[in-house]
């Protein structure tokens, strides 16, 4: 991130979060991503401090119940 915002200068950033509720893809699909691995402890203790520097940093964040990050940037892209 810190190599994006000194390369290409952004004058706007925001950053997307999934969040731990259900998304429409679950509703239509109850064994969506049923193989997957929830996020490791380490990762999910980091997430707080993540979001702190973000705001800190005047680093928009956008979560959305029921959508994966993935989904919201490409709306916002």
């Amino acid at each position: 991130m810190f190599k994006i915002l000194d390369n290409l200068e952004p004058e706007y950033m925001a950053v997307a979060f999934d969040m731990k509720a259900p998304t429409f893809r679950h509703k239509m699909y109850s064994e969506y991503k049923g193989t997957r691995k929830g996020m490791p402890d380490e990762l999910a203790a980091q997430m707080p401090i993540i979001k702190e520097v973000l705001n800190a940093m005047n680093i928009k964040i956008i979560e959305k119940e029921g959508y994966e990050a993935d989904d919201i940037l490409r709306n916002y892209g």
